[in-house]
């Protein structure tokens, strides 16, 4: 048998013209690809995506708070609850822990943080303890109420009978659980009031990559694991929260003042806790006010059309990006403040006041231009709509020229909260 062999030149010549070849129907196909792509906004290339899988996959859904609703949070699930039914695309509110949290995590930060400034490390341990204890008889009584109101509360917002029952399959978990979110936030208030915030930072961020395994995990299920529908997002929630309690207890036993600390802190002192319930008591009621002012305004600017409505809300998320440092001052306020109160310090204060409204106000006229001037474009990025994006610029140049004033709200309820005057927080 003979071989006919090919010369080195005439062999890499053919494999030229073949590459040739192959990168021509490379560019034909690619040419062809990008003249079906078309330009779409962060909105509707969401809405998309879900329309596609929800259409491929039946087992599929969206959920969330206001999915259901005609505007469709900016594009993005728009008319999915009329193409895919409420079995697969429902509303469900998700922050349901929010307004008594937030109430928790600032009393613990202001106490511990005074009683530091005041070297009474003792108290300050017992606090540690009691607001545990607050922390657990505030989510046996938003667990009840959670269990008891639900039906009632999703019949208002506009559910049926159908979609109450499997938005109850997640929040009869998620309430169960209310005990692990109260008990995190009552262990970051602790420490807060010594300076940590990375701990917490590191449990968000933690639980967030978590999720992305465990939602799917529990929601389709593989090998032991069963499929546990809607409730595998609670399971997946309550496991990847309880994974950060634990971290966040660790970080507090390993704190200096954790030494006083003893089993027999944990027996319920009544006057702490009623100090507790003081210095909580009007942040609670302060998240409820700001909660019921939102819903006022987006009553009325629902008087003007859905676009309105939709222009205003992807505005507000540009503004709320933009407030994040100020959110932060707020923070450092309230554990550089309570320290230096309980020292007696006070001149410390006034300067720490005056600097945060200096560097916060600071910060916010630098936004100001930078909302005022590209406020168009922000809102252009959420939807196309000529209306809409008109109604949001609006609201953004008027956010712009006020912004200087919201870190004197944020700043000056922290500073209430270290003089242990939280109820003047109520009054702004």
């Amino acid at each position: 048998m003979k071989f006919k062999v090919m010369s080195n030149t005439k062999l890499v010549k053919q494999l030229t013209i073949l590459r040739s070849l192959l990168f021509q129907k490379f560019q034909k196909s690619r040419m062809k690809y990008m003249d079906d792509l078309k330009e779409i906004n962060y909105g509707e290339a969401i809405y998309e995506g879900c329309y596609q899988e929800m259409e491929k996959d039946d087992s599929v859904f969206v959920y969330g708070l206001g999915v259901d609703d005609p505007k469709g949070h900016y594009g993005t699930s728009k008319d999915l609850h009329k193409a895919f039914g409420e079995k697969r695309n429902f509303d469900m509110p998700l922050s349901e822990d929010a307004m008594t949290g937030v109430g928790i995590g600032a009393a613990t930060n202001s106490l511990i943080g005074n009683s530091i400034g005041e070297k009474k490390v003792r108290v300050a341990s017992l606090f540690i303890a009691q607001s545990i204890i607050f922390a657990l008889g505030i989510s046996i009584l938003v667990t009840m109420f959670g269990l008891n109101a639900s039906n009632f509360l999703l019949g208002v917002m506009g559910s049926d009978a159908q979609g109450i029952a499997l938005t109850r399959e997640y929040l009869d978990i998620i309430f169960y659980g209310t005990f692990i979110v109260m008990v995190q936030i009552s262990l970051n208030g602790t420490l807060n009031a010594q300076g940590d915030t990375k701990s917490y930072r590191n449990v968000l961020i933690f639980s967030f990559f978590l999720n992305i395994f465990l939602n799917p995990l529990f929601i389709w299920g593989y090998g032991i694991i069963p499929a546990f529908g809607i409730a595998g997002l609670a399971i997946a929630t309550v496991i990847s929260q309880s994974i950060g309690m634990f971290y966040l207890a660790y970080k507090v036993n390993s704190c200096e003042i954790r030494k006083y600390l003893k089993l027999e802190c944990f027996i319920p002192k009544i006057e702490m806790l009623k100090t507790l319930t003081k210095q909580s008591t009007p942040i609670m009621f302060s998240m409820l006010f700001i909660g019921v002012g939102i819903f006022n305004i987006l009553y009325f600017i629902g008087q003007f059309g859905d676009l309105a409505t939709a222009g205003y809300g992807a505005a507000l998320r540009v503004e709320q990006v933009f407030l994040l440092p100020v959110i932060g001052l707020n923070t450092a306020v309230l554990s550089i403040g309570g320290q230096n109160f309980g020292a007696k310090y006070y001149n410390r204060i006034r300067e720490l006041y005056t600097k945060a409204l200096v560097f916060g106000s600071s910060f916010m006229v630098i936004a100001g231009f930078i909302l005022f001037f590209g406020a168009e474009f922000f809102v252009s990025q959420f939807t196309d709509n000529i209306v809409a994006i008109k109604h949001g610029t609006i609201y953004l140049k008027v956010a712009a020229l006020i912004g200087p004033i919201y870190p004197v709200f944020f700043i000056t309820t922290a500073v209430f909260q270290t003089l242990k005057k939280p109820i003047y927080s109520l009054y702004l």
